[in-house]
C-alpha cells in the first residue's frame, strides 16, 4: 500500500539573476550613482539587468555605501563629491571582497518560498499593501519580499501598482521618489 504525502511546492526567486559584482563593476556602479544616471543606463554600461543594478544599489544603500537621491533609481544631477571623498569610498569597496575576487549581495537572505506564501503574497499585493506590512504578515525580511515582488514581476505574476512598494501607505514624496521612467 503506497500513502500519498502533500508536499508544498518550493520556489526559489530571482534564479536566473547574476549576483556575483566584481570590484571594478561595484566602484562604477558608485561612479555612475554620484554622476546621476538612471538605473536602466548603469544596467546599458554594464551590460546587467536593471533589476541586479537595483539589488546592489540596495545592499549598498544598506551599507551606507550610497547615498540617497531626489529622484531615486531615476536619472538625477550630479551628486557632488570631493575626489577624495569618492575615492575613499570605492577604496573602501575592497571589504566587500575579501574573502573572494567577487561579492554577493544578499547572501545570508532567504530566497526559497513555499507555495502558499507566494498565494498569500499576491493576495496582499492586489489588496494594495505595503511591502513593509506583507513583510510583517509573512514573518519575513523585508528584503526577501522585495525579491520575491521583483521576480514575480518579472515572471509576469504580478502587476505594477500606482503606489508601488508602498502601495495603500504611500505619500506624494513617496511616490515622487519611486516614479520610474519608462
Amino acid at each position: 500500500m503506497s500513502v500519498a504525502a502533500l508536499v508544498d511546492r518550493l520556489e526559489i526567486a530571482l534564479v536566473d539573476f547574476n549576483f556575483e559584482w566584481s570590484l571594478v563593476q561595484m566602484r562604477q556602479v558608485v561612479d555612475y550613482w554620484y554622476d546621476g544616471k538612471s538605473i536602466y543606463d548603469m544596467a546599458e554600461l554594464l551590460n546587467r539587468k536593471p533589476d541586479e543594478i537595483i539589488l546592489l544599489i540596495v545592499d549598498f544603500a544598506r551599507g551606507r555605501v550610497l547615498p540617497p537621491r531626489p529622484y531615486g533609481l531615476n536619472a538625477n544631477n550630479r551628486i557632488f563629491i570631493s575626489k577624495k571623498h569618492l575615492r575613499d569610498k570605492k577604496d573602501n569597496l575592497r571589504r566587500f571582497v575579501q574573502d573572494s575576487p567577487v561579492y554577493i549581495p544578499f547572501i545570508e537572505k532567504n530566497f526559497v518560498w513555499n507555495d502558499w506564501e507566494i498565494k498569500r503574497f499576491r493576495d496582499m499585493w492586489e489588496a494594495d499593501d505595503s511591502i513593509i506590512w506583507i513583510s510583517k504578515q509573512l514573518n519575513r525580511d523585508i528584503d526577501e519580499v522585495l525579491f520575491l515582488i521583483i521576480d514575480q514581476a518579472g515572471k509576469g505574476f504580478i502587476d505594477p501598482r500606482k503606489n508601488g512598494l508602498l502601495g495603500k501607505d504611500a505619500t506624494e514624496h513617496d511616490l515622487i521618489r519611486q516614479r520610474l521612467p519608462f
